[in-house]
């Protein structure tokens, strides 16, 4: 789990070296890490399936909280509430 601002995004679609098509959504953000001056910039892939199971996903800007699987794969977000 980690506090994130999410900085882009890219929609994409690929075919797998088995011939499956991927398709999703590249999420771009900045992460806070202790051992890093500034922040640590950092993107990964979350397939369309994932997306669409998960109740909340963020807008380029919003910060949120970034939850990871055992693989380090996003699993899911949650927004953070302006206080």
């Amino acid at each position: 789990m980690n506090e994130m601002t999410i900085v882009g995004m890219q929609s994409m679609s690929f075919k797998t070296d088995s011939g499956d098509l991927m398709e999703g959504i590249k999420v771009y953000f900045n992460v806070y890490d202790p051992n890093v001056t500034g922040q640590m910039a950092s993107g990964q892939f979350v397939r369309q399936a994932v997306i669409e199971n998960m109740p909340y996903f963020p807008k380029v800007g919003e910060k949120c909280i970034g939850y990871f699987n055992m693989k380090g794969k996003i699993s899911g977000f949650a927004k953070i509430e302006n206080k």
